[in-house]
C-alpha cells in the first residue's frame, strides 16, 4: 500500500467516525406530544422528565395552585416542581374521597388527577387538559405503569434554543421557539411541548404556549 493510500485510508475512517459522532450526538427525541398521542405507545413517561414538567406547563404547582404554601384541596406540590421526592409522595399517596382515589392503579382513567385536570369533577383550578389529548394519555400511561419515581443521579446539563437570537426588522414579523434539552446521561429531547414560555415586556412582543413569538411594539 503507498503512503497515498495509508493516508487516503486514514482520512476516510476518521471523516467516518466524525460522521458517525455527529449523527449519534444529533439524534433528538421526539416531543412527548407526539409520542404519547399514540395510545398503543409503551413508552412510560420519565416522572422527572415528562410528569413533572408537563403539571407545571398545566400550571399546576404555581403559587395560585398546588404550589401555594398551603397546597390547594389537599395537596401541595413544591413551587415550580423543584422537590421530585416530595411531589412523587404527595401526587401517589393513598387519598380517597368521596370523589375517589387521587391515584388508582387498578383503573388509571379514574384516578381523580385526571378527572380534576379534565374537570370530569368539579376542579377550583378549572380545566387543565381534554381527555384522550396527549397530557391525558401521559400522565395515564404514567398512572397505568405503577407511578414510577424520578430517576437518581441525572440532570440536565444544557438547553439549547433556537433560534437562539430573534431579529426583526417590521412589525408583525413572528418566529417559532424550539427547545431541547441534554442530560447527563447524554439523552437529548425535543421539550418545547413541556416549556413554559413568556416574554419580560408584552408590549414589544407576545409569545403563546407553543412558542409561536410575534412583534408589536418597539
Amino acid at each position: 500500500m503507498s503512503h497515498l493510500d495509508r493516508v487516503l485510508r486514514y482520512w476516510l475512517v476518521v471523516v467516518g467516525l466524525s460522521i458517525s459522532a455527529f449523527a449519534q450526538e444529533a439524534t433528538v427525541i421526539r416531543p412527548a406530544s407526539e409520542r404519547f398521542q399514540d395510545t398503543t405507545t409503551g413508552e412510560v413517561p420519565d416522572f422527572q422528565r415528562h410528569v413533572i414538567p408537563l403539571i407545571g406547563r398545566l400550571g399546576c404547582n404555581t403559587r395560585s395552585c398546588h404550589g401555594s404554601f398551603q397546597g390547594r384541596g389537599g395537596m401541595a406540590l413544591s413551587l415550580f416542581g423543584y422537590d421530585f421526592k416530595a411531589d412523587s409522595n404527595a401526587l401517589t399517596t393513598r387519598s380517597e374521597s368521596e370523589e375517589g382515589l387521587r391515584i388508582n392503579h387498578q383503573a388509571p382513567k379514574n384516578s381523580l388527577i385526571l378527572r380534576k385536570a379534565a374537570e370530569l369533577v368539579d376542579h377550583e383550578g378549572g380545566k387543565r387538559l381534554d381527555v384522550d389529548s396527549w397530557q391525558y394519555n401521559l400522565l395515564e400511561r404514567w398512572i397505568a405503569a405503577g407511578t414510577p419515581e424520578a430517576s437518581q443521579g441525572r440532570s440536565v446539563i444544557s438547553l439549547r434554543v433556537q433560534p437562539s437570537e430573534l431579529r426583526w426588522d417590521r412589525l408583525g414579523s413572528s418566529s417559532v421557539i424550539k427547545v431541547e434539552a441534554i442530560w447527563s446521561d447524554g439523552v437529548q429531547e425535543d421539550v418545547t411541548c413541556l416549556t413554559r414560555f413568556r416574554v419580560n415586556d408584552d408590549s414589544v412582543a407576545t409569545v403563546d404556549s407553543d412558542g409561536h413569538v410575534s412583534a408589536i411594539g418597539y
